[in-house]
């Protein structure tokens, strides 16, 4: 039984060992994914303020000096429970123009928006990057919130 009991043991580390690169490629695929040549990393934070007030911030990492970079619409999505989210505000550059920046290498921001209190509330945001009339976008769903 020791024989056995050393042999499952030593086969239980071997698969634990085989297991554990796929992990860490799974993780460099997902951050691979994330940045580009033009975006080296983005970060998106959605809470609630208070009031029926949420507010949506981000941050948006270029890989060098761009033309623009920032966020290029924010959608928001509403209702009075998590399945029942309808369109409720849009955000655009051009009506708001704190959410991109130009002849920057980064950029972060926020909006905020009043609804109602109690109502849940999603976000889709788009950044971008730009430079030299050749830009690349991402978009990134943020987590459902209560306000």
């Amino acid at each position: 039984q020791t024989e056995e009991g050393g042999m499952a043991m030593v086969l239980c580390f071997v698969l634990l060992a085989a297991m554990l690169p796929v992990q860490v490629q799974a993780e460099e695929r997902a951050q691979i994914a994330r940045a580009s040549d033009f975006i080296d990393d983005y970060n998106i934070n959605f809470y609630s303020v208070g009031g029926g007030k949420v507010r949506i911030a981000f941050e948006v990492y270029a890989t060098s000096v761009m033309d623009d970079v920032g966020a290029t619409r924010i959608l928001l999505y509403g209702g009075p429970s998590a399945d029942q989210l309808l369109p409720v505000e849009t955000f655009y550059e051009s009506t708001s123009p704190n959410i991109i920046a130009s002849n920057t290498s980064s950029h972060s921001s926020s909006v905020t928006f009043t609804g109602q209190s109690g109502y849940y509330y999603q976000a889709l945001v788009y950044v971008r990057a730009t430079k030299d009339g050749v830009w690349d976008s991402r978009n990134t769903w943020t987590s459902i919130i209560r306000a």
